[in-house]
């Protein structure tokens, strides 16, 4: 645990000071700079992790910038005291000094974008929330930028980003095809995102998003989940696996699902709608007065598991469902002569957005929110490994030729984390997987 509040430092230690606990954090330091000149310090910044009552972190593959939020306890009035106008640069730093393993750090450059929720319960205390974004983010807000491109879609991200953001190092993990075009006088992170949007290349959706670890990254889904998973999670009874050796003690509960809770997601009637398993696109090539058609067919998918969520041999409804191609379709405009022979925006569309679209729509196969222990090393983007055991006494489960749940463990791609630094620090997880573990066209076991 953490004594929140009162230095920020974690009460659950072993031998020499370490953290016996994966729920066990310090707050090595929480400053806050106000503005020069209104600066009444003798120093350049203020240590606030004193007031702080509750720490926040979001991050996702939707979002191009981690979110903080710090729910504050001020009774000193540093609001007026500081002349916090709401631009400060706050710098955080969060460790876990772990018995006999690596040190881990969340390490910030934050600046304040808004202060909410304020409220005065008693005359001698006022509380509020600052919410704070990356240095990108606050610039991305001063400047709109319409500029021509002809480069890949990674390097013309990297490029907006360097050159509009003050960001030094991103990931790019797939360039996603080269096009030409006008960036339409967007915000720079609005232009990478509508980059991100037809990065098509070989079928796969691309995103753009920032990370705690990483920080900002443009990749393709077949990129991400092909790394190999950085943690096996299970739900298994903590007394179940129990030892006497702390280390072993903290492996365990830092694998173990606290909490999970679902809307699964399961509906081919949704899906198919969507174009998971088969569609038709329409194109119009205004410039050479062409249409073309085109059919999905076998269309095969990159998948984190080795079956197809659906059963593929069903035919109920007259045929398979990924022979039932007017379940959905898409209708695009090209203009191939825009550039001479160069790919414009829209080119990439005719040969992969159908592949993409299914990637996209079997990712809702099945979801998850779930709860853990604190991790810094999980993060949006990356794949974790779920060994879920079957539901039932134990009793019932003697003589089954299998203990683990096939249907809800596998691998899974991390979409959002939420950290929460208060009495514990503890992780909410929201997960998705594309594929399943059995095929969906064989007996299933007791």
């Amino acid at each position: 645990m953490s004594n929140l509040g009162n230095t920020g430092q974690s009460t659950n230690l072993g031998r020499d000071g370490k953290i016996t606990s994966p729920m066990s954090y310090r707050i090595e330091y929480c400053r806050l700079y106000p503005n020069e000149k209104a600066n009444p310090l003798e120093k350049e910044f203020f240590e606030i992790s004193e007031i702080v009552k509750q720490i926040i972190i979001e991050e996702s593959m939707d979002q191009q910038s981690v979110l903080v939020r710090l729910a504050i306890g001020d009774a000193s009035n540093s609001l007026e005291f500081l002349r916090i106008t709401g631009n400060e640069k706050i710098e955080l730093l969060i460790s876990q000094d772990i018995l006999d393993k690596e040190k881990k750090e969340i390490e910030l450059e934050l600046y304040i974008s808004d202060i909410t929720s304020y409220s005065k319960p008693a005359i001698a205390q006022q509380t509020y929330e600052i919410q704070c974004v990356n240095k990108h983010a606050y610039l991305n807000q001063l400047e709109m930028i319409s500029e021509p491109f002809d480069n890949s879609i990674g390097k013309t991200i990297e490029n907006i980003c360097q050159s509009h953001l003050d960001v030094e190092e991103i990931i790019i993990d797939s360039q996603g095809g080269r096009i030409k075009g006008i960036v339409p006088n967007l915000r720079p992170i609005a232009a990478c995102n509508w980059l991100a949007r037809n990065a098509l290349e070989n079928g796969q959706p691309h995103y753009f998003f920032d990370s705690v670890k990483n920080g900002l990254r443009f990749s393709s889904y077949e990129s991400l989940i092909k790394e190999d998973p950085v943690i096996k999670l299970n739900n298994q009874p903590f007394f179940e696996g129990i030892q006497k050796d702390q280390k072993e003690n903290f492996d365990i509960e830092l694998k173990r699902v606290q909490r999970v809770s679902s809307d699964l997601n399961l509906s081919k009637f949704n899906d198919a709608a969507a174009g998971a398993y088969a569609s038709t696109l329409t194109s119009v090539d205004l410039s050479k007065k062409k249409v073309e058609i085109k059919k999905s067919e076998d269309t095969e998918l990159i998948t984190l598991n080795d079956n197809k969520p659906w059963p593929e041999e069903d035919s109920k409804f007259g045929d398979k469902l990924d022979k039932k191609k007017n379940s959905k379709k898409f209708f695009t405009n090209q203009n191939s002569l825009a550039f001479e022979n160069q790919l414009n925006y829209h080119s990439n569309e005719v040969d992969n957005l159908q592949k993409a679209i299914m990637q996209i729509a079997n990712l809702n196969f099945i979801t998850h929110t779930m709860e853990v222990a604190g991790n810094p090393d999980i993060y949006p983007g990356s794949v974790v490994e779920l060994d879920f055991w079957k539901s039932g006494a134990p009793e019932l489960l003697e003589g089954a030729e299998k203990e683990e749940d096939e249907l809800m463990s596998g691998k899974y791609i991390v979409d959002r984390v939420v950290h929460v630094f208060k009495l514990d620090y503890t992780m909410t997880l929201e997960i998705k997987k594309d594929s399943s573990k059995f095929s969906f066209d064989e007996k299933g076991t007791v």
